[in-house]
């Protein structure tokens, strides 16, 4: 989920003079002009910032304390976090129960830069997403999902089927790989770059193909449990992008960083990209204003 960029359109203001009528007792007046100009809308400059979560660990180069580095630098006006609103405390800072039990080392770098800023944290998570898990029965689906899946690509490799599904099995293998290999090794410029976000959507654009290949072999047929992963991924992003536009409201003529695992970057600015009163940068777009 490689640039649009949203270009703020400045208020058309028509002012009309009034005229009266002649033979009317009445002079003519000449339109009135409004010396006044119309200002432009302040945009707010939003900077996706695509985290590894676990992956920060044992990343050569994009670690924590890079992306400490880039939050610092960058002095954004909020942070918004891929987090729900409880735990986050009515400061904005993280309560310090989430802090000691986050499995997620990016967690505790954005609450610690959130303080030294003196700026808060802004959870834009869609809010009934465990709700919503357990309403369509998420986890059981993607077991399932990921069971049979992982069963048909090894019959691909030790069978008889059609050299074009063998290829594709192989290329969302490949793509996996390289999605791996950047987090590992690639620099955070990399990982919020169009090379990744094009690994990332090849990578989804295949898991769209792949069931329907799957239903030729009916013993491996689970495309009814990706639907329900995949509707969920859109509507997740979309809630979640909302909720980023929401936000950005609230910062006119500023910039808010939003950090979120670059699984989401290239879905996220897709959905930004033509909101009113947005402008999308890389961080490595932006002065260092620390």
């Amino acid at each position: 989920m490689r640039v649009r960029r949203f270009l703020p359109l400045s208020l058309l203001v028509t002012v009309f003079g009034v005229v009266a009528l002649p033979g009317l007792g009445a002079e003519v007046q000449e339109p009135q002009q409004d010396v006044a100009k119309a200002k432009p809308a302040q945009v707010t400059t939003v900077v996706i910032i695509g985290t590894l979560e676990q992956g920060h660990n044992t990343a050569k180069k994009y670690t924590t304390s890079e992306l400490r580095r880039i939050l610092l630098a960058l002095h954004p006006a909020a942070i918004c976090v891929e987090m729900f609103s409880n735990p986050i405390n009515a400061d904005g800072t993280t309560k310090e129960e989430v802090l000691r039990t986050a499995d997620s080392p990016e967690i505790a770098i954005e609450s610690e830069v959130a303080k030294a800023l003196g700026i808060k944290q802004v959870a834009f998570e869609r809010e009934d997403r465990n709700e919503n898990w357990a309403k369509t029965k998420y986890w059981e689906h993607q077991r399932r999902a990921n069971d049979r899946s992982n069963r048909w690509s090894e019959k691909l490799a030790a069978s008889e089927a059609s050299d074009t599904d063998r290829r594709i099995a192989g290329l969302l293998e490949e793509a996996a790989q390289a999605q791996h290999l950047l987090n590992v090794y690639a620099p955070a410029e990399v990982i919020n770059s169009q090379a990744h976000d094009s690994v990332v959507r090849i990578k989804h654009s295949l898991f769209e193909v792949i069931p329907a290949i799957m239903a030729k072999y009916p013993e491996y047929d689970c495309a009814e449990d990706w639907k329900v992963l995949l509707d969920d991924w859109q509507e997740r992003n979309r809630i979640m992008a909302d909720n980023i536009t929401r936000i950005a409201a609230q910062y006119p003529g500023k910039t808010i960083a939003v950090t979120t695992g670059a699984e989401h970057r290239y879905m996220l600015r897709k959905l930004l990209a033509d909101k009113p009163g947005i402008v999308l940068k890389e961080f490595w777009e932006v002065p260092p204003q620390g």
